[in-house]
């Protein structure tokens, strides 16, 4: 698209330092990803540096889209009125392929192992898929950028998971309580939504747990498409409310932990019940009580997404954690194992 082309697509008030033509296919409000190609979303009233704008434009970003003029850059500018709103119409013209299928994941421990854990499943079964989180976007398994959020700002979110071509493809990601709360999410179509827990964390920002759950909640009763279906942790306590809510909206439900989908360990036997079927698990390098729990939910996610359980079934032995997440290290000089994990909360430590 070109920058002749913006008053077209949005409502502009003013432009400033508009000389010659430019080319861009994509924008962002977040500067490390600001290039020749991107124009930068600056809104004034929140507490972004001027060191950060200008080094953006060092950048030779084609263009600023902002709500009040910025009297130290003399490079375009597009003046609007509601930023977010001009922000959505673009968003909407320039990332026109979206996947139909799009899982969402929540939770205090263990989105990213969820996440991963999907994409793992798509990918052995040559499902094409994407995925974006704490461990960065990546492209059926492959990674391609780092990120610096666990859920990027709005624009981000449309960015990784626009499609080139319009095909079938599953796109998956993280769902912070923060992103949530700022609704970071907006409108974008959410076709499954899961929830792994619930337990004390960023009571810094959200001040108490009734709020931290009202903003994990977010993502089912206001972000989940009324077609969509949830997936829930039926270990969660007081999760019959957000259960009973879904139910009167006529949304679909799977449960995983105690009904729907679950294991069962006896001795060195590994059960995996789905419904009503009974699959016995051999060989499965996931055996902690916190990996089987993830594990569960991806399979709910999988589920979901209309894959059949004999398929899902098939891949288990070959799922392994992501980097840096119950990560087991062998030390055969000193007969030791060695567990790498960045857990924030000492749930996610329980092994």
């Amino acid at each position: 698209m070109q920058l002749s082309d913006l008053s077209k697509k949005i409502n502009v008030n003013k432009i400033y330092h508009f000389k010659r033509n430019k080319y861009f296919s994509s924008i962002t409000s977040n500067t490390k990803f600001a290039d020749k190609h991107t124009i930068l979303i600056v809104n004034t009233n929140s507490k972004i540096k001027k060191k950060i704008i200008l080094e953006s434009v060092q950048n030779n970003i084609p263009a600023i889209i902002t709500n009040r003029y910025i009297n130290f850059v003399n490079i375009p500018q597009f003046i609007v009125t509601n930023l977010e709103l001009e922000v959505e119409k673009l968003i909407k013209n320039i990332y026109k392929n979206i996947p139909q299928n799009t899982v969402a994941v929540t939770g205090t421990n263990g989105k990213t192992s969820v996440v991963w854990y999907v994409s793992s499943i798509l990918n052995l079964l040559n499902y094409p898929n994407s995925t974006v989180g704490t461990l960065g976007y990546y492209k059926n398994g492959k990674k391609i950028n780092d990120l610096s959020l666990t859920t990027p700002a709005y624009e981000e979110l449309f960015k990784f998971g626009s499609l080139s071509k319009n095909i079938n493809e599953t796109y998956i990601f993280e769902a912070s309580s923060h992103a949530l709360d700022q609704n970071r999410i907006r409108n974008y179509p959410i076709k499954v939504a899961a929830i792994t827990n619930i337990s004390n964390d960023h009571l810094d920002y959200h001040k108490s747990m009734s709020h931290y759950k009202k903003a994990k909640f977010k993502l089912f009763n206001k972000y989940l498409l009324k077609n969509g279906c949830a997936v829930i942790n039926s270990r969660i306590k007081h999760i019959l409310k957000l259960i009973e809510l879904l139910k009167s909206k006529k949304i679909k439900i799977i449960l995983f932990g105690s009904k729907n989908i679950f294991f069962k360990k006896k001795a060195s036997i590994l059960t995996l019940f789905i419904n009503k079927n009974v699959y016995k698990i051999n060989n499965l390098t996931l055996n902690s009580k916190i990996e089987l729990e993830n594990l569960e939910c991806a399979i709910a996610c999988c589920l979901a997404l209309k894959i059949k359980e004999k398929k899902i079934v098939k891949t288990l032995p070959y799922i392994f954690n992501p980097p840096g997440r119950l990560q087991k290290i062998y030390y055969n000089k000193k007969k030791s194992n060695i567990i790498i994990d960045n857990a924030h909360t000492t749930e996610a430590l329980t092994i």
